[in-house]
């Protein structure tokens, strides 16, 4: 099983895509871990382009929790997605 693959159409999109494409495969913008068993790994999906290596391991647990942004018991929200700040 090989990595994902995306279609898309020629001119400024495809320009981009190639630019992204190499910043996140540029080896200064990647850093690797390696979790043990019971280490806990704490991300935020809406602010880190994160992957894994395969590995076979049957006791895998992979335990997740998803917010939706919204605060209990008051009137506001979590700001999602990419900031230019």
């Amino acid at each position: 099983k090989g990595p994902a693959t995306i279609k898309i159409s020629a001119g400024k999109a495809e320009e981009a895509f190639r630019k992204f494409d190499h910043l996140a495969h540029e080896p200064s913008n990647i850093f690797t871990m390696r979790l043990r068993t019971h280490d806990i790994l704490v991300i935020d999906n809406t602010a880190i382009l994160h992957g894994r290596e395969s590995f076979e391991d049957p006791d895998r647990e992979l335990n997740r929790l998803l917010l939706d942004g919204k605060i209990p018991h008051a009137d506001k929200t979590l700001q999602l997605g990419f900031s230019t700040d």
